[in-house]
């Protein structure tokens, strides 16, 4: 009988795949992320990963799962992406370091190698093909599907690695060596665009260009700042909607991301690094002037509507977790950081209310990533605002409206506030065309609006990447022969 493996109410199951009614395996331990990733061994055990720790088994009749390796206290988070090699002849795994996520790792027989680190790069999915190979995921530089040559017998690489499917990622490999994997990638080129309440595009913003899904208007809602990747490296840009110029806010090398103004729109705030451990949030003046200056290690930075908090995530344990930063007059920190929700789950994109009074963010407790709202700073009180998932909360500039993407739509939901919350039944407005982009976690690409809540934007796929880079998942037959040749092997 073959099966299938799901995750679901916190527990790990088999389900036959011809149909049948399916078999718990396991409790699985908390926190846990599905995205992690898991491996069928040959005698039917499961080897899996949490997200927040090491490798561990489970039996082919369940049972509790068993720890077979843990990360190195100090110098790594967590292990991604577990394989099997073809006859039980090891695991392939990612290693997530502190210093990124670069570094593919085998166990065999209880002992444990290196195969491959390329620092300041970041490795995912690898697989064995009969080819004698290892497929990954790499990123940013010249991103897509890679391929190692492998030893099975002395488990090792056996020359350097090379790009085989530009634009490719999450490769699975058959036994008879048919590849299928995804197209599409976080380097595709792609356009910001307004659009109305119906989803009607009225216009472009800026040129076709390979940036991150999560633009940022400015307060007066006529400067734009976007994360742009040119020549490998990616920045803040500021774009001028009505004079339709473009001036460059940052010159770090790394991967600068995730951009949010201050209430008076002379600062810009952003993420840099590239790794979980080393992200760092930065401001800087958003004319330029001055150095960038750094205020604390977190991601996802979000700004009060008074500009006495920056909001942020920590990742601890496995987990996003919301904290804050008391702010000064000049925008830099006048305190300690203060962790706001403490959970197991992970809590992403805090969006506090105009008012200062509600914080909405969206969290997988469930299961599934729904959006919700609980007073600030208090933390107590929780309104669920969502109801079939949602990401990236924005409020109205009066507080009435709460509005949020799920997968392509846009939905809003109607606040009345008073001693407790009203919330209304989620409205969708429209649905946004495919942004081109892949985001990680299986998130919804972001949005912003403009203070009157009449016009959005957000990112589609260009019409070149439409006609020629079409999303969806490919097969290539006997892929050495066809790939290999491409990439001048």
């Amino acid at each position: 009988c073959a099966w299938v493996a799901v995750v679901t109410g916190g527990k790990l199951w088999k389900a036959p795949a011809a149909g049948g009614a399916p078999v718990t395996l396991c409790e699985l331990p908390e926190p846990f992320s599905p995205a992690a990733g898991g491996a069928w061994r040959k005698d039917g055990r499961i080897v899996f990963c949490t997200g927040s720790g090491g490798l561990l088994e489970v039996g082919s009749k369940g049972g509790d799962p068993t720890s077979i390796l843990e990360p190195v206290e100090g110098t790594e988070e967590d292990f991604h992406n577990v394989a099997a090699l073809p006859d039980d002849k090891g695991l392939l795994f990612i290693v997530h370091r502190t210093e990124g996520f670069d570094q593919i790792d085998v166990l065999a027989d209880g002992k444990r190698r290196q195969v491959i680190r390329l620092p300041g790069q970041s490795l995912s999915f690898p697989v064995y093909s009969p080819s004698g190979h290892i497929l990954f995921r790499r990123s940013p530089t010249n991103a897509g599907i890679w391929a190692l040559p492998f030893s099975l017998s002395r488990l090792e690489a056996s020359g350097e690695p090379f790009l085989a499917v530009p634009d490719g990622a999450l490769p699975s490999v058959a036994s008879d060596g048919t590849l299928v994997y995804v197209h599409g990638n976080l380097a595709a080129r792609s356009q910001l665009v307004w659009a109305d309440r119906s989803g009607r595009v009225l216009g472009t913003i800026g040129p076709v260009q390979e940036q991150d899904p999560f633009p940022a208007l400015s307060p007066d809602g006529v400067l734009l700042a976007c994360a742009v990747t040119e020549n490998d490296n990616r920045d803040i840009w500021i774009i001028d909607t009505v004079r339709e110029t473009r001036t460059r806010l940052t010159f770090e090398d790394g991967r600068d991301a995730l951009p949010v103004w201050s209430p008076s729109g002379d600062k810009v705030y952003y993420q840099w690094g590239a790794s979980t451990d080393q992200f760092t949030i930065r401001m800087r003046s958003s004319d330029g002037t001055g150095e960038p200056v750094d205020l604390v290690k977190g991601w996802g930075p979000r700004l009060s509507p008074d500009g006495r908090f920056l909001l942020y995530d920590s990742h601890e344990g496995g987990a996003w977790n919301i904290w804050y930063l008391p702010l000064g007059s000049d925008g830099t920190p006048a305190g300690e950081p203060v962790h706001f929700l403490k959970s197991k789950s992970s809590d992403v994109g805090p969006a506090l209310s105009p008012d200062g009074r509600y914080l909405a963010y969206f969290s997988d407790e469930s299961g599934t990533d729904q959006v919700y709202i609980k007073r600030f700073p208090e933390g107590d009180g929780k309104w669920q605002a969502s109801v079939s998932g949602g990401h990236w909360p924005r409020w109205s500039a009066d507080g009435r409206t709460l509005y949020y993407a799920s997968g392509q739509d846009i939905l809003a939901v109607r606040v009345e506030a008073g001693s407790s919350l009203k919330l209304g039944t989620p409205e969708r407005l429209f649905a946004r065309p495919p942004s081109g982009v892949s985001v990680a976690f299986g998130w919804s690409s972001g949005f912003d609006l403009t203070a009157d809540g009449e016009r959005f934007v957000f990112l589609q796929a260009s019409d070149e990447e439409r006609e020629t880079k079409p999303a969806g998942i490919m097969v290539a037959q006997n892929w050495y022969a066809e790939f290999s040749s491409q990439a001048g092997r």
